[in-house]
């Protein structure tokens, strides 16, 4: 993964701003817990053994707002705007119907998925929306998926085909 362009603290009040202009709300942010959660994703990155995604990123974002709720109101819309925001800052889009995207942003809201969970489930979006077929499923003896290996395929006249030298992206799973 290339270097992430980071949210600064000017452009996320802006946001905060707006949408309390269109949306209505209290116009109150704590600045020290604002730093806090845009550092959030920075730490997550720092401390990870893992390779992470831009969505395990927008994630962090989206969780270190639901947790540590920098504003006076509206952290939940915010949450969701900052990880969109993040998001497309990076050039990365999320092909899911806003239905979809909500429905399990309100998951991780609630507290039935984790930050995990939520990065993984839009990395397999993007993935869909890329063509990608399932090639192999692990599961633990209990029978929860540990992980998932896609491949990317290429369309090709008449149906689509594995593209060639192409690995399998593996995409391990955590239980509940």
């Amino acid at each position: 993964m290339k270097r992430p362009t980071w949210l600064l603290n000017r452009a996320v009040l802006a946001a905060h701003r707006r949408q309390v202009a269109e949306q209505g709300g209290a116009p109150g942010v704590d600045l020290t817990q604002l730093a806090l959660a845009l550092g959030w994703p920075k730490t997550v990155l720092a401390f990870t053994e893992r390779r992470l995604s831009l969505y395990d990123l927008a994630a962090a974002y989206s969780e270190a707002v639901l947790r540590l709720r920098p504003f006076e109101s509206s952290n939940a819309r915010m949450a969701y705007l900052i990880g969109k925001l993040f998001l497309a800052l990076n050039g990365v889009q999320l092909p899911a119907a806003a239905g979809e995207q909500m429905a399990m942003f309100n998951a991780l809201r609630m507290g039935a998925i984790g930050r995990v969970r939520y990065a993984q489930w839009m990395l397999m979006r993007r993935l869909a929306q890329q063509g990608a077929a399932v090639i192999g499923i692990a599961r633990h003896r209990g029978g929860r998926v540990l992980k998932i290996d896609v491949m990317r395929r290429a369309v090709v006249r008449g149906g689509s085909a594995p593209i060639a030298g192409v690995q399998p992206l593996t995409v391990p799973m955590l239980h509940n």
